[in-house]
């Protein structure tokens, strides 16, 4: 049987948790992109085979003239595993080649090399929240950059229009992380 009670009092907890996160989310993640040079950037996602894989791939692609070094990573705790093909042609309508990615799974070694951790969501923040601030510290969350709603959805089991506007957001998103950079 489900413990609906219990489910609705951790969801309620859950979003008073996350209501003061979410509300100071673009003023945090603009306070560290221009508090100063930032050349090691981590994007992580769930699953790394979605968002964050095409944000590194668009970033390294876009950005070259900045020497940055860029990686992506995802917090679903399986590695190796490649982006699935239809995302793979729905990057390649963005210049994107995401072909030979292969999914990495974030740890503390990473985390540390980075000078600021781009996100897309709350599922995110709290997988990287179990690091601690020194992990917090450094996260922008990639859809405040976007001017509507601060968490980017994951793609994962949308039709095919539905993750064309998530890339088309995710492009914007990274556009305008380059101007911080």
């Amino acid at each position: 049987m489900f413990d609906i009670p219990g489910r609705l009092i951790n969801k309620i907890r859950r979003y008073f948790h996350f209501r003061p996160i979410l509300a100071e989310a673009e003023n945090t993640s603009k306070r560290l992109l221009t508090s100063g040079k930032h050349k090691h950037i981590m994007v992580i996602c769930y699953g790394n085979i979605y968002r964050s894989p095409f944000v590194e791939q668009y970033l390294k692609k876009n950005s070259q003239d900045k020497l940055l070094k860029i990686q992506s990573a995802g917090t679903y705790p399986k590695s190796n595993r490649s982006s699935p093909e239809k995302h793979i042609l729905m990057s390649k309508e963005f210049g994107l080649d995401l072909a030979e990615h292969r999914s990495v799974v974030a740890d503390e070694a990473l985390l540390g090399w980075a000078d600021i951790i781009v996100i897309m969501d709350r599922h995110n923040w709290t997988e990287l929240e179990k690091y601690g601030e020194t992990v917090t510290n450094k996260i922008v969350w990639l859809g405040s950059l976007s001017g509507s709603n601060i968490e980017i959805k994951d793609p994962y089991g949308m039709i095919e229009s539905e993750a064309m506007l998530i890339l088309k957001k995710l492009e914007y998103c990274s556009a305008k992380l380059i101007n911080y950079l």
